[in-house]
């Protein structure tokens, strides 16, 4: 019985972590990564990691979004407050670094130093290109 039920945890979690990475026992500075993903992912879509919604593949938020960006329908996923309000490329910028956050193998996603860099350049470029731009994507996430 406890392959059975070891073999269930691994396959739901209900934690911020790949499966892999749980049922490895291989929790690292990649799970952080991965984690906050999870959380960027909630924050563009405005939905929680683990929901009842049918278009949730099994409820998984993870997959949803790594799906909706393969196959080019991230704009149909994401809030439509914050795709009327942000500038596309941002939101694209944005959310091929949750893709990479949420990559399978720990070895494959970025490192947490490297996430912060892409978030700065990103933050530089914003102010750049629309001052305002940057308020208005703090309002919508502050909703």
């Amino acid at each position: 019985m406890w392959l059975a039920s070891s073999a269930f945890n691994c396959i739901i979690s209900f934690t911020p972590f790949s499966n892999k990475d749980l049922c490895t026992n291989q929790l690292t500075d990649k799970s952080d990564v991965y984690s906050f993903g999870v959380v960027l992912a909630e924050l563009l879509m405005r939905e929680k990691p683990l929901s009842e919604d049918k278009r949730l593949e099994d409820g998984n938020l993870s997959a949803y979004f790594v799906t909706a960006m393969k196959e080019a329908r991230l704009f149909r996923v994401l809030y439509p407050r914050i795709v009327r309000e942000a500038n596309r490329d941002h939101l694209l910028t944005v959310a091929t670094l949750v893709t990479a956050c949420l990559g399978l193998k720990g070895e494959d996603r970025p490192t947490m130093k490297e996430v912060a860099s892409e978030l700065e350049q990103l933050r530089k470029s914003v102010l750049l290109v629309d001052p305002l731009d940057c308020c208005r994507l703090q309002s919508v996430c502050t909703l």
